[in-house]
């Protein structure tokens, strides 16, 4: 029924007016689509506070993993095993990008980066578990750094390259990639010792 028709039908008769408005209200609301019980609404998309990581390979870090993801496990580990928690953080930070999942193409897993027989050897049971990887590799930089009577440069090739290659040219070997590897592992470290005071200070 038109506009004018309900209104000629209003204006003559005000009952005949009423019901034929309640058949346009009734056919427009039948016509709409349903939100109640047979037709549930959609929800909106749940964000988690956290963007979850790939499965494989080494992502992109929200800024929300590096002030926070692993931080009470990174201090306990740092307080067992007696290394500087904003070592600990340059490390994972160079080696995964904070992605627990990542494995690199020679097959180093995890956090640390932990190569198989290295997990092995160092009793990682699950090298995605982040406790066990952290702890492990924290454990596997410690020897190394005592193997090398505390020189930091050495431990950290060591720990990228491999114990044989230091002990061989009795320096960081002259690969392109352990050299960078240093380096940066020293600018986080520069960093997070940096933030991790300003927190201090905060508190």
């Amino acid at each position: 029924m038109n506009q004018n028709a309900l209104m000629k039908a209003w204006l003559f008769n005000p009952i005949t007016g009423l019901l034929a408005l309640a058949v346009v209200l009734g056919a427009t609301f039948f016509s709409s689509p349903q939100t109640g019980s047979n037709q549930q609404a959609e929800s909106p998309p749940q964000v988690p506070s956290i963007p979850p990581f790939p499965e494989s390979g080494k992502g992109t870090v929200p800024e929300k993993w590096e002030k926070e993801a692993f931080h009470d496990i990174i201090l306990e580990a740092a307080s067992r095993y007696q290394v500087d928690a904003a070592l600990i953080k340059a490390v994972i930070r160079v080696e995964s990008s904070y992605n627990p999942n990542a494995v690199s193409h020679k097959g180093a897993m995890g956090l640390m980066q932990l190569m198989p027989e290295t997990a092995r050897d160092l009793g990682v049971k699950n090298t995605f578990n982040p406790e066990d990887n952290i702890n492990g590799g924290v454990r596997h930089l410690k020897k190394l750094m005592e193997e090398f009577q505390g020189d930091l440069r050495l431990a950290l090739a060591a720990y990228n390259a491999g114990t044989r290659w230091v002990k061989k040219y009795q320096d960081i070997p002259p690969f392109r990639a352990t050299r960078r590897y240093v380096k940066k592992v020293f600018e986080y470290y520069h960093f997070y010792r940096q933030e991790m005071g300003r927190t201090l200070n905060n508190v």
